[in-house]
Parts: C-alpha cells; sequence; structure tokens
C-alpha cells in the first residue's frame, strides 16, 4: 500500500494500531517513509514490527523539514514462513503534529 502526503514542515509522530489471533514469529509489518524529488526517493525513516497476537501498535517520530515538501508512506507485509502465514487487522493509521 502507498499513500502520498503533503505534510508542512515540522514535528511528527506517526502511529499504526493492530490486532492478530495468532502470531508468527517471521512474520513482520514494515513502514517506509520517504522524501519524494525529481533526483529520486529518499528515504526519512523506516520502522517493522513482528506480527503478536492480541493487540500491538507502532510509534515512530519524525522531522519533516522544507526540502521535503512531498512524501510517500509505504507500507509491506510479509506473512512468514508457516503453511497459512500471517493474519492481522490494521485498526488505525495516525500522523499528527507534535
Amino acid at each position: 500500500m502507498r499513500k502520498m502526503f503533503f505534510l508542512q514542515p515540522g514535528n511528527y509522530r506517526f502511529q499504526a494500531r493492530y490486532s492478530a489471533l495468532e502470531g508468527v514469529s517471521d512474520a513482520e509489518i514494515c513502514w517506509d517513509l520517504q522524501c519524494i524529488s525529481a533526483p529520486g526517493n529518499v528515504g526519512k525513516w523506516f520502522v517493522s514490527t513482528p506480527v503478536r497476537r492480541g493487540n500491538f501498535a507502532q510509534v515512530q517520530d519524525f522531522n519533516i523539514d522544507k526540502t521535503c515538501p512531498n512524501q510517500l508512506l509505504i507500507l509491506q507485509a510479509a506473512g512468514g514462513s508457516n503453511q497459512l502465514g500471517a493474519e492481522f487487522t490494521l485498526r488505525s493509521v495516525d500522523i499528527t503534529s507534535r
């Protein structure tokens, strides 16, 4: 999944909340925020977490400066190596000013 943003310069907090009925040891959820520019995208941050049983969250604080007027948020999920893979629900995604 990819989502484009136009955040103003400043400090922000990213938070994603999940739930899963089962944990899968080698399954993970990854988020990548990049600045979009003509010469090529530049990574601002990357965070990953394993898929765990129950409710869990990811939090990442970050800064956007004036050289990054357009941002791209990318979600990637790896299902793990067991036969059925991982199953989780993405409950919410928030980006808030700090």
